[in-house]
């Protein structure tokens, strides 16, 4: 929206002139740390906060509740890197088969995770992979939406040595979510699902989840800075393009009043 990835970087004549548009104008739910400064960015002129949005939130990893009773200390990170315990969180072949229905965007045919480091819309560590002599180790399935926002998860997963692969499901993650948690097989052979999202959410709200139990961010120790608080508490911001104040006043003063918090549902 400012046109830089740095505040510092944004007193350029051609960010300043009135010929530059960005490519987003308005953001309705920007995530910002708590305790994050934005004036930094409203300083250089460029960026217009709006006011907050809603009460806030946080991304993590959840598992239905049952899943404590059955499955010890399951809800804390460390168990990932356990095989017995990332064992129940895995998918057998018929399962991954329908999962695979869903890693594509069919008015594309690509799939919603086609970087490098997806095989067939999924990640997988390097210690998830295969062997030579084609024995599958047992590593936990995390059901996930997009990369872009959550990509910081390919560098996470190896970092804590997780056993864990990642399947982009786009838009199809609420849907499949719901149809593992509601596989009453599925639970009776004491297997459970492990999914990525936020809360509050529409998938998050709609049964009784855990979510599970990362260190601190002052305490995590990871290769790079914006994945140490990534699951800390959020506020959200609505945040302007700042020429819209003068070019398109009616549009910043529409996007500027709070009906908008009024209508937000948790």
């Amino acid at each position: 929206m400012t046109g830089c990835s740095n505040p510092i970087n944004c007193d350029s004549a051609e960010l300043q002139s009135e010929s530059f548009v960005p490519e987003t104008m308005i953001n309705l739910e920007v995530w910002v740390p708590l305790g994050y400064n934005m004036e930094q960015w409203s300083d250089t002129g460029n960026l217009e906060e709006c006011g907050l949005l809603g009460p806030g939130g946080r991304f993590g990893w959840f598992m239905p509740e049952w899943t404590s009773h059955r499955i010890p200390i399951a809800d804390h990170w460390r168990s990932l890197q356990d095989p017995e315990i990332a064992s129940h969180f895995d998918v057998d072949i018929q399962e991954m088969s329908q999962l695979a229905e869903f890693t594509k965007d069919p008015s594309t045919g690509r799939y919603y995770c086609d970087a490098n480091y997806c095989d067939n819309g999924v990640f997988y560590p390097d210690y998830c992979r295969p062997d030579i002599y084609g024995n599958i180790p047992p590593c936990a399935v995390l059901l996930a939406e997009y990369p872009d926002y959550m990509g910081f998860l390919i560098k996470q997963i190896p970092s804590l040595k997780l056993l864990v692969k990642v399947v982009w499901l786009g838009p199809n993650a609420d849907r499949v979510v719901r149809d593992f948690v509601s596989d009453v097989k599925r639970r009776k052979s004491g297997r459970s699902i492990l999914f990525f999202a936020w809360r509050p959410s529409t998938i998050t709200e709609s049964d009784d989840f855990l979510s599970l139990s990362f260190p601190q961010c002052e305490t995590l120790s990871t290769p790079d800075s914006d994945m140490k608080c990534a699951y800390e508490f959020q506020r959200f911001e609505k945040v302007a393009w700042s020429y819209l104040k003068k070019g398109a006043k009616l549009v910043f003063e529409v996007r500027n009043r709070n009906f908008v918090s009024n209508f937000y549902v948790p």
